[in-house]
């Protein structure tokens, strides 16, 4: 009988998992994200988010239509949530509101299909930030 499972590599374990104070590196189940690219996600969308800010306080339009879509669709959010009102200029959406809503769907217990399916989302709209597609690939 053959094992179907190399031993992991050694130059890959840290010190602890070397000396079995913590657990190997184990395959991921079929239908998981690792927290490690959770994060990574969150970083690649978060950037966009902050490279299509002006005066890192308001979104650019383009990137706000993407943003809004995808909080309307995924997190179930209507866009004055993710906006203030000026006096003068009329609604517009921010930065800060936008990365507190969409913070916890990348980092939280989202299924991994529903953030998949965001990012996709995401780098199809016609207004998606070149930056964020070549983060995600």
């Amino acid at each position: 009988m053959t094992n179907d499972h190399a031993p992991p590599d050694p130059r890959k374990l840290t010190f602890s998992q070397a000396r079995g104070l913590e657990e190997l590196p184990g395959t991921l189940a079929l239908g998981e994200l690792s927290t490690e690219l959770r994060i990574l996600l969150w970083e690649a969308f978060d950037a966009a988010i902050e490279a299509g800010s002006y005066g890192s306080m308001l979104m650019d339009r383009d990137w706000e239509d993407v943003v809004v879509a995808l909080a309307r669709r995924y997190l179930h959010v209507p866009s004055e949530d993710l906006s203030y009102e000026q006096r003068f200029w009329g609604r517009f959406t921010a930065v800060g509101p936008v990365r507190e809503a969409f913070r916890p769907f990348f980092l939280g217990g989202t299924p991994y299909n529903r953030i998949l399916d965001l990012v996709q989302d995401a780098m199809r709209h016609d207004q998606c930030p070149p930056e964020f597609i070549v983060a995600v690939r």
